[in-house]
């Protein structure tokens, strides 16, 4: 039947197909625009879940010539209709693609308006500035009293405190949104698959006896302290002429220069490998693990590193420990009360701002 629908009322409507073939009871609200998340005029069909039915209610639509959505239409909508910045668009598409709690708070705050805000505080600033040296053009030293240069130059230097502090948070943001690397490295049948399985919680990698059984580089997401952590196994570095072998070999060579935090694992004296491999100029975070400790005397064991067995989980919570505790040390930042950004787009444009003052 033909209804008037009464703006944010749900109304209980009974849907039926083309052939009068009932499909479902929907509660069915109307958002008349402007006050709509797109600006328009929008309608909300509530429907039961499941395979059918919503695939049945689209088919109906689809045959009254009504399309799919693209993807990201309605915030482009919303962003065009001027309900939503720029900021909050991308805010949106952050939120849908977060890993953990941290990263969707923060995009929530984005999506709130935080960024958005301290954004138009710093534009404001520098329109009022502007506004003042224009209008003082329209008169001479006899009539004003002209803003000095040091004046000029504090409100200038207050502004650059200001997006220098929110480029501060840009670390923290990367971290949060495309997450932490951490790369296995060591030589052939030094424990590095068995450390990834036990890590990521599943059997993705081969383990076995044999040295170089992995030949290519396994990925696993993992969450510690709210920040999403990328665990990558990869092939052991060793000399070799194995075409195969030495592909393994390059790929693990590309992940060991993009981690954020290398875990160097040997079995027999992880400190005589990491100087071997000459890791103390590197600027990262180096965890030194000795493997398979349950088969080592005491005093092998190392006094400078994390002793691990994963058959006997000795070590492993000392690691997670480890990790955890330099997360939140290099990445302590509180976004609860500061804006954060997320994305390369805003942090390269605030660079170029502050490059602008140089």
């Amino acid at each position: 039947k033909n209804i008037s629908p009464i703006p944010r009322y749900a109304n209980y409507i009974t849907i039926f197909d083309n052939n009068k073939n009932k499909l479902d009871n929907c509660l069915i609200t109307y958002f008349k625009g402007p006050n709509s998340f797109t600006g328009e005029d929008v309608l909300e069909i509530s429907s039961h879940g499941g395979e059918f039915i919503p695939k049945a209610i689209l088919t109906l639509l689809y045959s009254l010539k009504v399309r799919q959505a693209s993807p990201g239409e309605f915030s482009y909508r919303a962003f065009i209709n001027g309900k939503i910045d720029l900021i909050q668009a991308e805010a949106i598409s952050g939120l849908i693609s977060s890993k953990t709690s941290k990263n969707a708070q923060v995009q929530l705050n984005n999506l709130d308006g935080n960024l958005s805000r301290s954004i138009s505080t710093i534009r404001n600033k520098l329109i009022n500035l502007l506004t003042i040296l224009e209008h003082e053009l329209d008169f001479t030293e006899d009539e004003i009293s002209f803003t000095t240069t040091s004046e000029i130059n504090l409100i200038l230097n207050e502004i650059l405190l200001k997006i220098e502090n929110i480029i501060s948070s840009s670390n923290f943001g990367k971290a949060i949104n495309i997450g932490i690397r951490v790369v296995l490295f060591g030589k052939p049948n030094a424990g590095k698959s068995s450390l990834f399985n036990r890590l990521s919680g599943s059997e993705k990698a081969i383990v076995t006896n044999i040295p170089g059984t992995t030949r290519d580089t396994i990925e696993s997401w993992l969450e510690i302290s709210g920040i999403p952590v990328c665990i990558i196994d990869t092939a052991g570095i060793i000399d070799s002429k194995d075409e195969v072998e030495m592909i393994g070999i390059q790929k693990s060579m590309r992940e060991f220069k993009n981690a954020d935090i290398i875990l160097l694992l040997d079995e027999n004296n992880p400190l005589e490998f990491y100087k071997q491999q000459r890791m103390d100029k590197l600027d990262k975070k180096i965890i030194l693990i000795h493997t398979k400790s349950d088969l080592a005397s005491s005093e092998a064991k190392s006094i400078n590193s994390i002793n691990i067995s994963t058959k006997t989980n000795l070590g492993i919570k000392q690691l997670y420990t480890e990790l955890s505790t330099h997360l939140k040390q290099s990445l302590t930042y509180d976004y609860s009360k500061d804006p954060v950004v997320v994305s390369k787009r805003q942090r390269a444009l605030l660079i170029s701002t502050v490059d602008l003052f140089n």
